[in-house]
């Protein structure tokens, strides 16, 4: 009667596929939370650039050395373009045009944002705060010309190649300047 103690080679093959089911679904769950957090972070960063261009306006301040235009601050957003700039309204028209208005600085979204749009939709959204105000200014650009909008609220839309049931959304109101942000 020779009992040998020990784990037979099923039980261990058992354990291991368990082992690794638990791990296989720990990293999945990981990378989704991280791109979930990626595209919060991103939106969370143009609401803040938002922010910041006015309270640039209100208190007149230098931007890296550049002064305000005479139509105070902008930012400027293309549809599905991971780039948007920061810029002086040097002639006060509201959009930018690279001709009349002074570039300050141009963002960069995470490579894997893949798309930004706005409600209502256009091809461009430009928002400039007037100077020493709480006034802004937000027009829209689609192939028909320009729109001011005048909605509730203007919002961009953000969504991430990995995280494709969440969306970011930065929201401007015209009437009071408020920014906000959340992830839908």
């Amino acid at each position: 009667m020779n009992k040998q103690k020990g784990f037979t080679i099923i039980e261990l093959v058992v354990a291991m596929g368990v082992f690794l089911s638990l791990f296989l679904i720990v990293i999945v769950n990981f990378r989704s939370g991280e791109s979930v957090n990626e595209l919060r972070l991103e939106t969370q960063k143009v609401a803040s650039d938002i922010r910041k261009v006015q309270t640039l306006a209100l208190t007149g301040s230098n931007y890296n050395g550049i002064s305000m235009g005479i139509g105070g601050y902008g930012i400027s957003f293309y549809k599905d373009d991971n780039n948007y700039i920061i810029f002086t309204d040097n002639v006060a028209d509201g959009i930018y045009v690279e001709a009349d208005d002074t570039l300050m600085e141009t963002r960069t979204l995470v490579p894997n944002i893949t798309s930004l749009n706005f409600d209502p939709t256009y091809d461009e959204l430009h928002i400039v705060f007037q100077p020493y105000s709480s006034n802004v200014s937000i027009y829209g650009v689609d192939g028909f010309g320009e729109s001011f909008l005048q909605a509730d609220t203007t919002s961009l839309y953000m969504t991430h190649l990995r995280a494709v049931s969440k969306t970011g959304v930065a929201s401007i109101t015209p009437v009071s300047g408020r920014v906000d942000f959340e992830l839908q």
